[in-house]
């Protein structure tokens, strides 16, 4: 999957999660959709659908590492800034300047569009407040998942703070989100 996709697939995942926190929240204009949240979202997202035999939005979102805090999509975090509609920001989420609602036009596949609203339900589903819980308690979270623990040590061992996670490994596991 190209990297222009996969910014656009990330933006359709920004845009339903301001959704799901307006729903909780009765708006989104101070959000503590910060940097962290949003690739600790990210990952909860993509394995919300992820399965011994389905891959689901990890044939998108394929480039996860274990970190201090947890899986990170490292490609995503690396190009986060270029979100043609969002400024992410260490506190929050805003519209870049100029951009007043989420771009409606057909820049994303359906099929994507739909994956991914799909995986925001099954979150929904598991754990409504999820979209309310603060960084630290998502990171906490992701650090119950076997492949970051087994990886991240691994990491250790090797002196390295990042090692790349497979997809096989987040797809095969039990999935945690409360």
């Amino acid at each position: 999957m190209s990297l222009h996709t996969k910014l656009a697939a990330f933006d359709y995942v920004v845009y339903q999660l301001t959704e799901w926190y307006s729903e909780k929240n009765g708006q989104w204009a101070n959000n503590d959709l910060s940097r962290l949240k949003v690739i600790k979202l990210l990952f909860f997202t993509a394995a919300a659908t992820a399965s011994v035999h389905d891959a689901g939005l990890l044939t998108i979102f394929d480039s996860f590492a274990a970190l201090p805090y947890g899986h990170v999509e490292s490609e995503i975090l690396d190009h986060m800034d270029e979100s043609v509609v969002y400024d992410i920001s260490r506190n929050n989420t805003m519209f870049k300047p100029g951009i007043h609602e989420y771009l409606t036009e057909d820049y994303l596949d359906n099929d994507v569009k739909n994956r991914i609203i799909h995986s925001i339900s099954i979150l929904k589903e598991k754990n409504p407040d999820l979209i309310n819980m603060n960084a630290f308690d998502l990171v906490d979270l992701s650090h119950r998942y076997q492949s970051w623990i087994t990886v991240f040590s691994l990491a250790k061992r090797n002196g390295k703070l990042s090692m790349p996670i497979s997809c096989e490994m987040i797809m095969s596991e039990p999935k945690i989100f409360k």
